[in-house]
């Protein structure tokens, strides 16, 4: 069990990971920095040097008779009619499957069936015409990557650039009297969240309708901190916030519906 939680990190965290390492290299925004990452994280699975699998095939019940369509499926249509079904390899000598890596094309190449929540680690394909005219489509849920696999530079970048936010963060508590104090305006962060909220006649619903997620509540929280102070804090803070928010509206909800 150790193995998996040390070795396998959820694609949310590994986002972060190299996003930090390109801001840091490149001196990109935040935008820039994820959409570069995105980027190259995709051109590695569809290489195949970078191993993903969905959680379900990772925990130690787990084994070739895993109920693999509640994490993963993924089918093909040739060209000329015929239809095959890709189900996950097994890899690395262990009852560790891994996701084809041709499921990762629609995503690399930006194909408008696909769609990908990175924070929490879903992915799905409604059509995709590959190049020699075969459909594809398929799911994969709660998604983690392998981290061995990850170019040494890209994690040990985002270690540094990390360590040296912390050192700040600490060495600016520190000039202001010591004690506890909060590094991030939080409370007026949350303040223009509701206010966004409060004048949009759609509060913070998605174009399409939909409630928002933690990352929609983090993009909102994170896009104020740089307007305000060129920085943010870490995609994880952003995404908790989020969450909490999450919470606090399914709580008024229930009381409502009572």
């Amino acid at each position: 069990m150790s193995e998996y939680e040390n070795r396998w990190l959820p694609a949310g965290t590994v986002l972060s990971i190299v996003s930090t390492h390109f801001a840091a290299s490149l001196n990109l925004n935040r935008d820039a920095a994820s959409s570069r990452a995105r980027e190259e994280i995709l051109e590695l699975l569809v290489a195949g040097t970078l191993l993903a699998s969905p959680k379900g095939f990772l925990l130690p019940f787990a084994d070739q008779n895993t109920e693999i369509e509640r994490w993963f499926w993924f089918h093909r249509s040739e060209s000329d009619g015929r239809k095959t079904e890709d189900y996950p390899e097994s890899r690395l000598g262990q009852n560790v499957v891994t996701i084809p890596s041709d499921f990762w094309l629609p995503f690399r190449d930006y194909c408008g069936g696909a769609y990908a929540d990175w924070n929490l680690g879903n992915f799905h394909i409604t059509k995709f015409v590959d190049t020699n005219g075969g459909e594809l489509s398929g799911s994969a849920r709660n998604v983690l990557f392998d981290s061995i696999d990850l170019p040494a530079a890209w994690v040990m970048s985002s270690k540094t650039t990390v360590q040296a936010t912390e050192t700040a963060s600490s060495e600016s508590s520190k000039k202001r009297g010591g004690g506890r104090h909060r590094t991030w305006d939080w409370d007026g962060a949350l303040l223009h969240l509701a206010a966004v909220a409060h004048l949009n006649p759609d509060g913070l619903l998605r174009n399409n309708g939909n409630e928002p997620n933690q990352s929609d509540i983090g993009k909102i929280l994170g896009d104020w901190f740089f307007a305000q102070h060129d920085n943010s804090p870490h995609d994880s803070q952003l995404r908790a916030y989020g969450q909490k928010f999450q919470e606090a509206v399914d709580k008024i909800k229930a009381e409502k519906s009572k």
